[in-house]
């Protein structure tokens, strides 16, 4: 049986972002890791590990948009890999990568350093009341963390108490159609636009 505490192999992906290439690793085999976990009874499947559409369609997003530049304050929810983060951070911004999944924080702060940028990095969970690490945010970003309709309030109420916008990049899930009325009861407002492989909820207080 292998062991759950094993590092994975790892395999490398390498997107052409603005017309460069950036350099993510990522476990060889998330699908296993994912299936592992299920097995044993985890409570939490490492979905990080996959380098989702999502992620790559907002990293492509903030890699255009005028949102993003050096000394905006940037929090990324959920990172996974980091990708969005990175791209953020090569365009000069400062970026805290976080997720609850200490192996998710620890590979995406490896790729940040991979790519030549700097992201600080912590585990945190955003479900919680417990503020969120790092300066206070003037963007926060994430991609497909609306999967579970449990989570939109908790993310809702922890939008509305930073203050800030947001920018989450969501595959059309059927679970997120409700997020315009569930930000909206939080004081937020929400709009949805296309996306490469999906929409994009813009968010502000």
């Amino acid at each position: 049986m292998p062991d759950p505490a094993a590092k994975p192999a790892l395999r490398l992906h390498a997107p052409v972002i603005g017309g460069r290439t950036f350099e993510v690793l990522g476990p060889a085999d998330p699908d296993d890791l994912v299936r592992a976990a299920i097995e044993r009874g985890d409570t939490d499947a490492p979905y990080w590990a996959h380098l989702w559409p999502s992620a790559l369609a907002l990293a492509r997003y903030l890699d255009r948009s005028s949102l993003i530049g050096p000394g905006v304050r940037v929090l990324e929810l959920g990172c996974g890999l980091g990708l969005p983060g990175i791209v953020a951070a090569a365009k000069g911004a400062t970026v805290t990568l976080t997720d609850r999944f200490r192996e998710s924080v620890d590979l995406a702060c490896a790729n940040a350093a991979r790519n030549g940028v700097p992201c600080a990095g912590a585990v945190y969970d955003w479900t919680g009341e417990t503020p969120p690490p790092g300066p206070a945010p003037d963007l926060v970003i994430a991609s497909d963390i609306l999967y579970d309709a449990a989570l939109h309030a908790p993310l809702a109420r922890l939008l509305a108490r930073l203050g800030c916008p947001a920018l989450i990049a969501d595959p059309n899930r059927l679970t997120a159609d409700n997020i315009p009325s569930v930000f909206a009861a939080a004081g937020l407002r929400t709009w949805a636009a296309p996306l490469e492989s999906g929409r994009l909820f813009t968010v502000h207080p």
